[in-house]
């Protein structure tokens, strides 16, 4: 893991994504929840995110330099352009939606066509293979696999359980 001060960081062993297996994520982008320092600083609390998702949600700095888009001045993704400028404008309406529906819960379920369009819009934007245009899809039985037996089950190998 890379963290935005650039250190290196790991997967803290009890984190899902922490496996002594390979592990095969579509896309090489985490948010944590938490960042323990100890011996060696850890992330826990791990989510995979696409760059759709950074986009729209966890960048507060957008440029295009260099023809590469940077985010907040470290990220850089290989996207076009003007897409990415599409995704961003979409920022302004999402934000003002939030803003109505914290100051008016109650008109949450009362959309404007305007703002349905872009609840839409938005809906088909964090599905994961959003923008995967002429590219395999992921989570279908490629690239997002885990090897390792699922946590916390009781079946301990039988059918019949324990």
């Amino acid at each position: 893991v890379l963290t935005a001060q650039s250190k290196t960081a790991l997967v803290h062993k009890t984190s899902v994504n922490c496996s002594n297996f390979d592990l095969n994520f579509p896309y090489p982008f985490f948010i944590f929840g938490e960042k323990i320092r100890t011996r060696a600083v850890s992330c826990k609390q791990m989510t995979m995110v696409t760059p759709i998702n950074l986009l729209l949600f966890g960048s507060r700095k957008v440029e295009f330099v260099d023809n590469v888009v940077r985010l907040d001045g470290w990220i850089n993704l290989a996207i076009d352009p003007v897409v990415a400028s599409g995704i961003v404008a979409l920022r302004p309406a999402l934000e003002s939606m939030v803003i109505r529906a914290s100051k008016e819960p109650e008109t949450i379920t009362e959309l404007s066509p305007l703002d349905e369009k872009v609840v839409s819009v938005i809906r088909q934007l964090v599905k994961l293979n959003a923008g995967r245009h002429e590219l395999d899809p992921v989570g279908s039985g490629g690239g997002f696999v885990s090897r390792r037996p699922p946590r916390g089950h009781m079946s301990w190998g039988f059918d019949d359980g324990p």
